[in-house]
């Protein structure tokens, strides 16, 4: 039920959401990784990367997600993208095989952005909640909830909710700040990200 979960979030996306899925490397760049994350606290490195500014492994799926908003900005003032992938972190190593190769905790992260340089902060406000906010009943998974909590990093000081299954904080959705925008090279679009941790989930029991 799980794996048919995550499928069903994907097709809700895609076909009822109308978003593009991307793929990106599961290293992250420098730059995205200083300005959304701001900090590399439990981010593991490569011993050996693929190039200089590509060490570290992603911890999320935002820094790429705002890579990949640079990149599309060029062609087009209104999308919306999303990515399901692994995130690794350099914490909690388990060796499930071979005692002798103990490998950190890894985890499935669903995570979109919301780009437009003609809707106005608003619009995509609600646009992005609405996406959450129906993503429980059209997937058939425990219903999670919205507060303001503790703000993201990357998040405006004002536009910006975390989000709940029960007591546990499971994601966050905001407004990208302004100078986070500023540092990643988005130039004229307002970017609403939102990224949940698809491990916590909950399908709902089968009849």
């Amino acid at each position: 039920k799980d794996q048919d979960l995550i499928r069903n979030i994907k097709e809700y996306l895609a076909i009822r959401c109308g978003m593009q899925e991307v793929y990106t490397y599961p290293w992250m760049n420098d730059v995205y990784v200083n300005a959304v994350l701001q900090s590399t606290d439990g981010v593991l490195r490569l011993s050996t990367p693929p190039a200089p500014d590509l060490s570290y492994i992603r911890s999320s799926l935002l820094p790429n997600l705002c890579e990949a908003v640079v990149k599309n900005e060029r062609y087009f003032n209104d999308f919306s993208i999303f990515e399901e992938a692994q995130v690794f972190f350099d914490r909690n190593y388990t060796s499930p095989y071979d005692s002798t190769e103990s490998l950190p905790e890894q985890k499935r992260h669903i995570a979109g952005a919301f780009a437009s340089s003609v809707k106005n902060v608003t619009e995509l406000f609600r646009e992005t909640k609405g996406v959450l906010e129906c993503m429980p009943r059209y997937t058939h998974m425990t219903g999670f909830t919205f507060k303001k909590e503790e703000k993201p990093v990357w998040a405006d000081n004002v536009v910006w909710l975390n989000i709940y299954l029960g007591e546990e904080k499971i994601g966050d959705m905001g407004l990208v700040a302004k100078k986070v925008s500023m540092d990643c090279g988005i130039k004229n679009l307002a970017v609403m990200l939102f990224e949940i941790d698809a491990t916590k989930l909950q399908p709902l029991k089968s009849r």
